[in-house]
């Protein structure tokens, strides 16, 4: 059907014009007119004899409007979202900073998905001219780039807001000396020093320059050894309660100068009354410290994980006991190694946003993170953002609807993006799968002499990652526009056919006196893998320049870049022993154990979960 977009008002040309290819919509001058009309009542897409018209609430729903426009999803009836607020939380800080080409495309995606809003997490991702030290060499943004940002997101009416740290989560700047006074112990600013107070100062005053939104994320989660640093040291054992609500009050007048409403994370309230334990129902706040907490601060309940939907429930109760204004994150799992895990972030969403719904959760965060590298691109967990979009305004998340919805939206097939997962569901995985599971990292980083990891390992597991390569090389030629992220995907499962079993397989020929495989290992097997390795490395180099700046990229060179001079060591070692320079690969002697510590013969699934790069490649001092 032809349709005539120049009646549109003008505020909503532009978002149009940056849309309209993803939607595959042109204006018409002999089409049909669109119209827009504001309808306190919902969202939907009214067809007439005349036309269409577009019925929103606020200008934010306009560009979801558009693509029900193009999906020809027409109807008669008003639909408020279950949601005030949908939000997509943005980790910018583990080294993956979208560069500006990067930014925009997700916004696009977003708007016509429905987002409210992006909170951009950004721990020292931010230019400020008094301390030079702060986010330096870390791509962090100039003034002028988070302005442009911020003009960008409002072309959609899009609410870009600043999600910063005001107590704990700044390891990397504080890394410096320059900031050794304001340093307690570990990743935490020294509470009630005033230079702190000047340092936070300055944070906010950055923000509020340069973003127009006046809701500011002020993080404090996670402040595992508040006071128990330099601030023991200072002024003996406190209060450990005492010193967050003294804190936040001094952070609370910083905000409130700049006319911001804050919001910051509930956990440390839970630990501090709970010997260290976030998922406590029971926990309550004594009158007296209830009475510090600011009237005016959100406590935002964090949740990536529970598959218990009463769990939910008592947590969100539990809050709003304590809390005036409650908001629930939960989580997009693109941060457990190279590939995602849409299946438990739909799993686990799908009984977060029942018990949010049931509990009148009116904001909603949908977290990225980014540990231990960002070594997987948020784009691939775009399934999982526009289930929550569904979830928000449709109340339905079931994949049949989901589905034609992530195609209009994106232009990408929703089953194919699904098989993004597949790197992270070798067998002995099954989907949901196990929270935290990232055989891509220590399958990957292992040592192929000492196979750290090879208790772990199923045999299996080479022709598993060869027939996902397969499938994911299909999905790329059906997915344009977004075939980087499935090359890339398809790389990685190619290197894991060729190296995962390759430690076990050395280790059986060894102990075997197997010259020939032995010879065959190192002179053919090594060579596959160190060539799968560089047209790994050469996929995620693309995939990340597209999407990022070049700054944290050199972690990923510099591991992947250790991997392939071990796996070249490897090769010399074998020789040597085979032509008799060495008598043993003392390496090969050395009994495989579990790598988590449980028993070696234990029952069940083999997977293991949140192994970091530092701890699998070696058994040895890697930092000290």
């Amino acid at each position: 059907m032809k349709w005539n977009f120049d009646v549109l008002p003008e505020r909503f040309r532009r978002a149009f014009d940056e849309t309209k290819g993803i939607l595959r919509l042109s204006s018409e001058p002999d089409g049909l007119p669109v119209n827009v009309v504001n309808d306190p009542n919902g969202l939907f897409v009214e067809k007439t004899p005349s036309g269409a018209v577009l019925h929103i609430q606020n200008d934010t729903q306009f560009a979801r409007a558009l693509s029900l426009l193009a999906q020809g999803e027409f109807s008669q009836t008003p639909k408020a979202p279950i949601y005030r607020r949908l939000e997509l939380l943005w980790d910018c800080s583990r080294n993956a900073v979208p560069n500006f080409e990067g930014f925009c495309k997700m916004i696009r995606h977003l708007a016509l998905m429905g987002y409210t809003g992006v909170q951009l997490y950004i721990e020292d991702i931010y230019e400020m001219e008094k301390y030079p030290y702060f986010g330096y060499q870390r791509g962090r943004y100039t003034a002028a780039q988070l302005r442009r940002m911020d003009e960008y997101a409002k072309i959609f009416s899009i609410e870009l807001v600043p999600s910063i740290q005001t107590l704990a989560h700044l390891m990397q700047p504080l890394r410096w000396k320059a900031f050794q006074n304001v340093h307690d112990c570990g990743d935490i600013l020294l509470a009630g020093e005033e230079e702190t107070y000047e340092l936070i100062e300055e944070m906010v005053k950055t923000m509020a320059e340069n973003l127009s939104s006046r809701r500011i994320h002020i993080g404090m989660d996670e402040a595992h050894m508040l006071g128990l640093g330099k601030y023991l040291d200072k002024h003996g054992y406190q209060d450990r309660m005492e010193i967050m609500l003294s804190h936040l009050d001094r952070v609370m007048e910083i905000v409130r100068r700049y006319g911001y409403r804050p919001m910051m994370w509930s956990d440390m309230f839970y630990r501090l009354l709970n010997k260290g334990e976030y998922y406590a129902d029971a926990a309550e706040l004594s009158a007296q410290e209830k009475a510090k907490i600011p009237q005016d601060v959100s406590l935002v309940y964090w949740d990536y994980y529970s598959m218990e939907k009463e769990k939910y429930s008592k947590m969100i109760k539990s809050h709003k006991k304590m809390f005036p204004e409650v908001s629930f994150a939960g989580g997009a799992w693109n941060w457990i190694g190279f590939a995602p895990n849409n299946a438990y972030s739909l799993a686990a969403g799908a009984l977060a946003h029942e018990s949010c719904k049931e509990n009148g959760i009116s904001d909603v965060l949908v977290t990225t993170w980014g540990d231990d590298g960002a070594e997987c691109s948020v784009f691939t967990v775009l399934p999982t953002l526009q289930f929550w979009a569904e979830c928000c305004y449709a109340d339905n998340g079931a994949e049949e609807y989901v589905a034609p919805r992530f195609a209009v939206c994106t232009g990408g097939d929703y089953g194919d993006f699904l098989k993004l997962d597949l790197p992270n569901f070798p067998p002995d995985n099954e989907k949901p799968g196990l929270c935290g599971a990232d055989p891509t990292r220590y399958l990957l980083y292992q040592d192929v002499l000492y196979g750290l990891c090879d208790w772990h390992v199923s045999p299996q597991y080479a022709d598993y990652y060869r027939q996902a390569a397969q499938q994911l090389s299909e999905c790329a030629l059906r997915n344009e526009g977004w075939n980087i992220y499935f090359r890339t995907q398809q790389a990685l499962c190619e290197l894991l056919a060729e190296k995962c079993t390759l430690g076990i397989e050395l280790r059986e020929a060894y102990f075997a006196q197997d010259r020939a495989a032995l010879e065959t290992i190192a002179n053919d097997k090594l060579s596959a893998a160190v060539a799968k390795l560089d047209r790994f490395v050469q996929q995620y180099r693309v995939q990340w320049l597209t999407d990022f700046k070049v700054f944290g990229l050199e972690i990923f060179d510099q591991r992947t870049g250790g991997l392939r001079a071990r796996l070249l060591a490897a090769q010399d070692r074998i020789r040597q022993y085979l032509s008799g320079e060495i008598a043993r690969l003392d390496e090969l002697e050395e009994q495989r154990l579990p790598f988590d510590c449980r028993d070696k013969d234990a029952q069940g699934s083999r997977m293991m979960k949140f192994a970091f790069w530092k701890d699998i490649i070696s058994a040895s001092v890697v930092t000290d």
